[in-house]
């Protein structure tokens, strides 16, 4: 019978091809951090004075509790 046949070396090229099959490519980790380094530096800040932070947190709990 066929199915019962054993060869050593086929068994270690399917293991070997096994290995590479569907493996994920390398993360390309310089590239990305360019990206996010580049975002970082292109965003634009809001600062708000400290009364100003109360009346934007008294608006969004005002919206909160009467939605429209």
């Amino acid at each position: 019978m066929m199915d019962q046949h054993e060869d050593p070396k086929f068994e270690q090229w399917l293991k070997d091809a096994a290995k590479s099959y569907h493996a994920p490519q390398t993360t390309p980790r310089d590239q990305m951090w360019e990206r996010i380094e580049s975002a970082r530096r292109n965003r634009h800040v809001i600062e708000f004075r400290p009364w100003m932070r109360w009346v934007v947190a008294a608006a969004a709990v005002f919206a909160w509790v009467n939605p429209a």
